[in-house]
């Protein structure tokens, strides 16, 4: 089953879609607790997502007229749609 969650996160990524992989990959580390990728990808989503947020920030404060497009996918890339 672990593995099952580590390729739905693998691939969530993949896509951009980090809230998604962050919460599969959270999945597959309770069942798999000794498994170290798990926490190294929930690692690079966390800064991933992170990274969105302050990009996003950025740009909310010095404007930009595809801010909407922007706001668009940084909330398809970090909403917890699974």
């Amino acid at each position: 089953m672990a593995k099952a969650y580590l390729r739905k996160g693998t691939a969530c990524m993949k896509l951009e879609e980090y809230s998604t992989a962050k919460a599969a990959l959270e999945k597959g580390a309770s069942v798999a607790p000794n498994e170290p990728k798990f926490k190294k990808m929930i690692d690079e989503c966390d800064l991933r997502i992170a990274v969105f947020v302050s990009l996003f920030r950025r740009r909310e404060r010095f404007g930009s007229a595809d801010a909407t497009e922007f706001a668009f996918k940084l909330y398809n890339t970090t909403s917890n749609g699974s």
